[in-house]
């Protein structure tokens, strides 16, 4: 059952980006999640007191003007149950890039009570990005996409 449920939300998702539902600036760069630390996706990116948070699949969306988005596809375990939650996350974001350098911050909602940007620091390479600062395991691996 869990796979089920993971197949629909991934195809909702990929239905959202490709189906233009995302609506935005147009995008210069993609970028995929390919490994965090070492592990190849699906991956765990956060291991807390209550709940283990897996990434399935993440894209960076990366505009000229200096903002974008990233889609997620995860999954949360409860600690205390196991019981497993499938979601995808959509989340807008700002970069700068310095001497080869990337910095991102993620937009905090109104009212929301967020943790002080930047939220992931990186390096730009050849094939793609690595962060080595993030909010869980680092470092983040990204491929770059070809642009079609």
């Amino acid at each position: 059952m869990r796979n089920i449920r993971l197949f629909a939300v991934l195809g909702t998702l990929n239905c959202a980006v490709a189906c233009g539902d995302i609506a935005g600036p147009e995008i210069a760069e993609r970028y995929v999640l390919r490994s965090i630390d070492g592990d190849p996706l699906p991956a765990v990116f956060r291991d807390g007191d209550f709940a283990t948070l897996s990434i399935i699949a993440d894209t960076l969306f990366l505009a000229v003007d200096g903002t974008g988005y990233e889609v997620q596809l995860l999954e949360s375990i409860s600690k205390a149950d196991g019981q497993s939650h499938a979601y995808s996350s959509v989340s807008d974001l700002e970069y700068t890039v310095t001497d080869g350098n990337i910095s991102v911050a993620y937009e905090c909602p109104d009212m929301a009570s967020c943790i002080a940007p930047p939220h992931m620091v990186g390096a730009i390479t050849i094939t793609g990005i690595v962060f080595d600062v993030a909010l869980g395991r680092v470092p983040l691996q990204f491929e770059r996409l070809d642009n079609d």
